[in-house]
């Protein structure tokens, strides 16, 4: 019988790939990117996608929740033009590790040479005014609805999003620690939880925001341990798909100054 505790229960764990997405005969040499996903928006001018549902932009399938293996997170800054924000927002300005910014996007204008001296993000509290850089975070994740296959995918968390998703990595933390007093070291790969949407209403309009719930403990540890190798240390490059979704969360993202 497996060991549970009030919050975690040990879940099943299924096969991984740990080299290689590629596919079947027919298909270039190039490996298989994980997918960028999203929780569709009000706003959003996708085609056919549902507002309230989790959207996997490259292949167009929705989904009412996501039941994950965070493989690694990224913590990064976003800014936007002044001035406003609309499904027609383009990003000034991104980090996606939160310490320098793009510099090889021909998109994208840094406003200094690292975050921490951006007036525009933390020093401008300094100034008495919000800060116009954003965070983020970025979830690199195994979507468990695909069973052995083992596919990867992110999604970005922002906004209204980032205190939830703080509050698991926090509980993830916690419940690490006490394995390993307990002789099981886990590590942030070593758990599933499910991210659920959850309709907002405030004075600037309906909205979703993530909600990261029934956290389980995985009955092998470190299993995940060679896919993490594998992609934590790759870059998450932009897909051409993710740009809607920057857009129609761009007002969303307005809503929480952090």
């Amino acid at each position: 019988m497996p060991e549970e505790t009030a919050l975690v229960e040990t879940e099943t764990q299924t096969a991984i790939v740990p080299q290689g997405y590629e596919g079947g005969d027919g298909f270039e040499d190039d490996p298989l990117r994980p997918a960028s996903y999203e929780l569709v928006q009000q706003l959003s001018h996708a085609q056919n996608a549902v507002p309230g549902k989790f959207r996997n932009a490259r292949t167009g399938e929705h989904y009412d929740s996501l039941r994950v293996v965070g493989v690694k997170y990224y913590h990064g800054r976003i800014m936007f033009p002044p001035g406003g924000f609309s499904t027609e927002s383009k990003p000034l300005c991104r980090s996606m590790d939160g310490i320098y910014p793009i510099t090889n996007d021909r998109n994208l204008t840094p406003q200094a040479k690292t975050c921490a001296l951006c007036p525009n993000g933390k020093l401008a509290w300094n100034r008495g005014e919000k800060p116009t850089c954003k965070e983020t975070y970025r979830l690199l994740f195994i979507n468990r609805e695909f069973g052995e296959a083992s596919i990867p995918g992110y999604i970005t968390i922002k906004g209204t999003s980032i205190p939830g998703f703080r509050k698991l990595v926090g509980a993830l933390r916690e419940y690490a620690a006490i394995s390993k007093a307990k002789g099981e070291p886990r590590s942030f790969y070593d758990y599933a939880f499910t991210i659920q949407p959850r309709l907002e209403v405030s004075p600037k309009g309906k909205y979703y925001v993530m909600d990261f719930t029934n956290i389980a403990k995985l009955s092998e540890i470190g299993k995940y341990r060679d896919l993490y190798n594998a992609l934590s240390h790759q870059q998450i490059t932009e897909d051409v798909e993710t740009v809607e979704t920057e857009n129609t969360e761009a007002v969303e993202q307005e809503i929480v100054t952090i």
